[in-house]
C-alpha cells in the first residue's frame, strides 16, 4: 500500500516537472504564456476551468500587448460612472480641429481657452467632450439641456452622460443580458454610429451562429473577450481598406486594450 502511494506521488511530481519544463521550452521559443497554456492542454489532455475557445481567445488578445500603454484611467468602482469617465478620458475636451467632419457645423461664437499656457481664441469650436454642437442642438432639448453656446463650452459631465444615454445606451439596454456588454455596443455606436455598430454586431452574431444573449448565458467572459478581439480586428480591416488611417491604428488598439483590462471586472 505504501509502495503504491509512494509511486503515485513520484508520478505526480514527474508530471509537474514535465509540465514546467514544457512551459519553459515553449516560452523560450517564442510562445506567450496563454499560447503555452493552450498547447499544454491540447498535448496532455488536461482539463481546464476555461474552455479551449476561451484560452485561445485570450492568447490571441495577448498578441497585441505590444500596443498596450496605460491611459491613466481611474476606476471609481461604479459601472455607470466609470463608463462616463471612460468617455471623458477618450474624447478629451473642447476642439476646433478642422480635419473632423463635425467642423462643418461649428458653434460660430468666439471663445477663448488656454493652450500651452497661452490664450487661444477661435470661433470654429464644434465638439466638446465628444459631443458636437450639432448633437447638442438636436438632442439637447429632448434631455433637458438648453441649446446655449456657454453650456456647450463648459459642457458639464452630466450633460455628456445624458446625451450618451439617450442616443446610445438606452438603445442597447437589455440587448445581451449584461450591462457591460450593452455599454460596449453603445460605445461602438458612439464611435461608428448606430447603423455601423448594428451592422458590426450582426456580423459578429452571424459569425458565431448565436445571439449576444445566448453567448452571454453560455460564457460571459468569453463573449467579452471575443468582442474586444472583434473590435481590434475591425480596426485592422479598416486600415487595410483606408491606409490613411494607419497612423491611428496603434492608438485605437491601445484604447481597446485599456478598456479590456479596466472593465472586465464588471462582468
Amino acid at each position: 500500500m505504501r509502495t503504491t502511494k509512494k509511486a503515485g506521488k513520484i508520478k505526480s511530481y514527474l508530471q509537474i516537472m514535465l509540465i514546467m519544463i514544457a512551459i519553459a521550452i515553449l516560452l523560450l521559443i517564442g510562445f506567450n504564456y496563454k499560447e503555452a497554456e493552450l498547447y499544454i492542454i491540447n498535448i496532455f489532455g488536461f482539463k481546464s476551468s476555461k474552455s479551449m475557445n476561451a484560452v485561445a481567445t485570450e492568447s490571441e488578445i495577448a498578441k497585441y500587448d505590444k500596443y498596450y500603454k496605460p491611459m491613466g484611467f481611474k476606476s471609481v468602482g461604479n459601472l455607470d460612472k466609470d463608463i462616463l469617465n471612460w468617455i471623458l478620458l477618450k474624447e478629451g475636451g473642447l476642439t476646433d480641429n478642422q480635419n473632423d467632419s463635425a467642423s462643418k457645423n461649428p458653434v460660430g461664437v468666439t471663445y477663448t481657452v488656454t493652450r500651452n499656457g497661452k490664450p487661444y481664441t477661435s470661433s470654429k469650436w464644434h465638439t466638446n467632450k465628444g459631443v458636437t454642437w450639432d448633437t447638442l442642438t438636436s438632442v439637447g432639448p429632448k434631455v433637458g439641456i438648453a441649446v446655449d453656446p456657454q453650456i456647450f463650452f463648459t459642457m458639464p459631465d452630466e450633460n455628456v452622460f445624458k446625451i450618451f444615454k439617450y442616443m446610445y445606451a438606452d438603445v442597447y439596454k437589455e440587448n445581451s443580458g449584461s450591462a457591460l456588454i450593452d455599454y460596449m455596443g453603445a460605445l461602438w455606436a458612439w464611435g461608428s454610429g448606430i447603423g455601423g455598430e448594428k451592422a458590426l454586431l450582426k456580423q459578429f452574431e452571424k459569425g458565431n451562429k448565436k445571439t449576444l444573449n445566448q453567448m452571454f448565458k453560455e460564457d460571459k467572459v468569453l463573449l467579452f473577450d471575443l468582442l474586444v478581439l472583434y473590435r481590434i480586428k475591425f480596426y485592422e480591416r479598416l486600415v487595410v481598406k483606408k491606409p490613411q488611417n494607419k497612423v491611428f491604428l496603434a492608438g485605437w488598439i491601445k484604447t481597446e486594450l485599456n478598456f479590456y483590462r479596466e472593465f472586465k471586472k464588471y462582468l
